[in-house]
């Protein structure tokens, strides 16, 4: 709280009605809104009493300090995010504006501007592409937006080694594991430099956005390598899978074959399932189309028509949220297909037409949306 007598004051034109400790309070408070700020920090570098820090406000502010700072940082937010070229995402944003706990966030934000922070960026994403594209159609010579979507980031740390010779062999495996999930596209992939630390138990602000982390060691002895990874949930600390491989230290190739082939079937269903069992346990006033499609997932895999029937009715909640979700885009149009093979549509030319319209449609919006 050391500058905080030197912060430029806010909102000049009411500065004659305030106070002079209300108004360096929220100038600090403007000047800050990333660090953590406490009432007795702010009432101490103001030099009053935090009652009489807390009385001046209720009068001149209309709001306790505290309950004004989350409304500033909820404001930089939506300012943030109501511009269509900022492309950076919404955990770095909250973070930025002083966050740290990230449904935290999301809640608060929907509470006072009646949207998550994701339905704000599509919105406005959506009117900038309409204003320079025209409206939205599905011919092939019409211009399509591109469209951002988020997905759940996996950070790959380098495995743990203890010698020159580990290290050389660590390091290409990890650049196998990276480059293979990112062309999975179930998760946002990044590859942490050795010298960074991370924390696993935790969301901390240090690794803010991170929702999973595959880590794991490889060790030498005499003519075998051993390998061992795992996969972290940080947002939840809970530990999701984990296997360990043997190989020749003779033939590396094919040993990393096998870490990858297994790291693919772990590390991708398990979070599957995660993002499955979290859109499950959000709020509903929450949820937003992606995390419908989720839901819906369990019901399309069960090939029956009542499955298929209630896969509809979510998908295409989740399709009005969000038009230009080409996951849920694509399950709506199998479910379609599945009620046609099973004979539960009213009209199977009706139900093959349905099917055949939308995945043209899922098509389209995959070649233009950014994974």
């Amino acid at each position: 709280m050391g500058g905080i007598e030197r912060a430029e004051p806010i909102e000049p034109n009411d500065q004659v009605l305030r106070p002079q400790h209300v108004k360096r309070a929220l100038a600090y408070m403007r000047a800050n809104m990333a660090e953590r700020i406490t009432l007795t920090g702010l009432a101490s570098g103001c030099g009053v009493p935090e009652r009489t820090l807390l009385r001046q406000f209720q009068r001149f502010v209309g709001v306790a300090p505290l309950a004004y700072l989350r409304r500033l940082r909820l404001a930089a937010a939506k300012s943030e995010l109501a511009n269509a070229q900022n492309n950076d995402a919404v955990s770095d944003i909250a973070t930025r504006c002083g966050f740290s706990h990230l449904g935290r966030f999301a809640t608060e934000y929907r509470r006072l501007f009646g949207e998550t922070p994701s339905a704000t960026r599509q919105r406005v994403r959506a009117r900038a592409a309409e204003a320079i594209n025209g409206a939205s159609c599905f011919g092939d010579n019409c211009p399509l937006p591109a469209i951002e979507r988020e997905k759940p980031s996996l950070l790959i740390l380098p495995l743990r080694t203890e010698t020159l010779q580990e290290s050389l062999e660590a390091r290409d495996l990890t650049e196998r594991l990276a480059a293979t999930l990112s062309r999975i596209r179930v998760a946002a992939v990044a590859v942490t430099h050795a010298s960074r630390r991370v924390s696993v138990s935790a969301p901390r602000p240090q690794n803010a956005g991170t929702q999973y982390c595959l880590l794991g060691r490889l060790t030498r002895h005499d003519e075998r390598t051993r390998v061992v990874v795992r996969l972290v949930d940080v947002v939840a600390d809970r530990h999701l899978w984990g296997d360990s491989f043997d190989g020749s230290v003779n033939d590396p190739f094919e040993l990393q074959d096998r870490v990858v082939d297994g790291a693919i079937s772990g590390v991708v269903s398990r979070i599957i399932d995660a993002e499955i069992e979290r859109a499950n346990n959000k709020d509903p006033r929450d949820r937003a189309a992606r995390d419908l499609a989720l839901r819906a997932l369990p019901l399309v895999l069960d090939t029956t028509v009542r499955s298929a029937e209630r896969a509809i009715a979510m998908l295409s909640s989740a399709l009005d949220m969000d038009p230009a979700d080409a996951v849920a885009t694509a399950l709506l149009s199998y479910c379609h297909a599945q009620l046609a093979t099973y004979h539960g549509a009213e009209s199977l030319a009706d139900g093959w037409d349905s099917a055949r319209h939308l995945s043209q449609r899922a098509a389209c919006w995959t070649t233009t949306i950014r994974w």
